[in-house]
């Protein structure tokens, strides 16, 4: 009986040996696709987003002046969470930045093969800096909506009701 788990044992080992061999093989495929295909997209979509977050604090922004100056209800709650996007927005620029930046650490590693613990290292960095950017989007996200939504539904309701939604203010 011992036989036979040393046979399986040996035959784990060997298995397991080679997915590494194979994984190490693939490092350079790793690198090339982040070069050439996730660098672009990542690019692309950093800028559309932050493009359209900043549009849509500079919007909000705008009308959130008016309502304060106009002594308007929910002013006060929608410049809070005006301040958490504003600060969420710039979060989530740093922290794309620092994911470029380690995307790009992985990419430029020399002879990966030979460097694999540093490639995997670089590339757990990576991969952790990309999950620091997804939550940012989640929670930029989380901020327009349904938090400012709401609170503009509210605002409208608010106006609605009492009459001032006519333009009482011509600011």
């Amino acid at each position: 009986m011992l036989f036979g788990a040393a046979a399986v044992t040996s035959r784990v080992s060997a298995q397991s040996q080679i997915e590494g061999e194979v994984q190490i093989e693939r490092c350079s495929l790793t690198q090339n696709y982040l070069t050439n295909i996730q660098k672009p997209r990542d690019l692309r979509a950093r800028v559309d987003r932050l493009q359209a977050y900043r549009y849509i604090y500079q919007r909000l922004n705008i009308f959130v002046a008016r309502l304060e100056r106009n002594n308007q209800p929910e002013s006060a709650n929608l410049r809070a969470s005006l301040d958490r996007l504003n600060t969420s927005i710039d979060q989530f620029k740093n922290d794309y930045e620092t994911y470029d930046q380690a995307r790009e650490d992985v990419t430029n590693l020399k002879d990966c093969r030979d460097n694999f613990e540093d490639f995997t290292s670089r590339l757990e960095l990576a991969r952790s800096a990309r999950t620091m950017v997804s939550q940012n989007v989640e929670l930029i996200q989380s901020i327009l909506s349904p938090n400012v939504k709401s609170q503009l539904d509210s605002l409208y309701s608010q106006l609605l009701i009492s009459g001032k939604s006519s333009g009482a203010n011509n600011e």
